[in-house]
């Protein structure tokens, strides 16, 4: 995974969880002074703003951590942190499931259930998150394989350029025409 994967990643975690904890507490713990109020506290409806339109953003990075680390990490059968990588995984589609429903269904008993499942799936995800991304920090980065390019072990002080994921360290590509003749030679067998 890239920087500005993990940074997306991690960033639109934290805008959901934290305005999805915000509105729940807002909604379920406050009492609003007016019976006839709306929202139990002038906030509510920004932080609800604020989580339904960060949704989408966690959601469009899961994608991109499902693409770029999840399957080539199981491809190459990585063990390390697989736990609480699957447990986080286990917990995604129920949480954006019951969240999309919350908005849509009507019935007061079902929305309910909807989102008690939807905050026990938040929680759950902001935990194996959270326990994943420790868990990860645990092993030394030279003891996992090299994934494509994405976790290439780099010796100290060898800087990383982004225009192809390479180290300094790296020897250089072949040239356009070694991958030539290379082609060439794999097509004629």
């Amino acid at each position: 995974m890239s920087r500005l994967e993990r940074l997306l990643l991690a960033w639109s975690s934290l805008a959901v969880a934290v305005s999805g904890c915000v509105v729940g507490w807002m909604k379920y713990f406050l009492r609003a002074d007016d019976p006839y109020a709306v929202a139990n506290h002038p906030l509510q409806p920004i932080f609800l703003k604020i989580h339904v339109l960060s949704a989408p953003v966690l959601i469009f990075a899961l994608g991109l951590v499902f693409s770029r680390h999840v399957l080539p990490h199981f491809q190459a059968g990585l063990r390390h942190a697989r736990r609480s990588g699957l447990v986080t995984g286990a917990v995604i589609a129920p949480m954006i499931a019951s969240g999309y429903l919350i908005q849509t269904i009507t019935g007061e008993v079902l929305v309910a259930v909807l989102v008690a499942a939807h905050a026990v799936a938040g929680g759950l995800y902001l935990a194996g998150f959270l326990t994943h991304r420790v868990t990860a920090r645990r092993s030394p980065r030279e003891e996992q394989p090299s994934l494509r390019g994405f976790a290439t072990p780099r010796p100290h002080g060898a800087v990383r350029h982004e225009s192809h994921g390479a180290s300094a360290a790296t020897p250089p590509r072949p040239s356009s025409d070694a991958m030539d003749r290379r082609a060439s030679s794999t097509k004629a067998i």
